[in-house]
């Protein structure tokens, strides 16, 4: 785990939001992607909240990153949306996936 950026209190919706997006992130990390290593980085600016898990594994199949391919991603899709934020999942250049999540500073501040 990874801290940047100046330290912040986060509302109870906020703290759960990304509670259950780094969960399911490492949840899946654990049961499909056989990675050795695994990066948790919780970034804070003027302008936004970051949460970023990045894994060296197999790297996600191109249905898995579509919300058709993984209904679980649909649904914290949303939540990040309703919360003013994005979610966004993609694989890595030398393998493994990167989940992001980014909430503006106002929602998680």
């Amino acid at each position: 785990m990874h801290e940047v950026g100046a330290g912040m209190e986060l509302d109870s919706s906020t703290r759960l939001l990304v509670l259950r997006v780094a969960r399911e992130a490492l949840a899946n990390i654990a049961r499909h992607a056989r990675a050795c290593h695994v990066s948790i980085i919780l970034e804070n600016t003027d302008r936004e909240l970051r949460l970023r898990v990045v894994d060296d594994g197999v790297g996600a199949s191109t249905d898995v990153l579509s919300d058709a391919g993984a209904p679980y991603l649909a649904s914290l899709r949303e939540r990040a949306s309703a919360a003013g934020g994005a979610l966004n999942v993609g694989r890595n250049v030398r393998g493994g996936t990167t989940l992001c999540l980014q909430l503006p500073t106002r929602v998680a501040g």
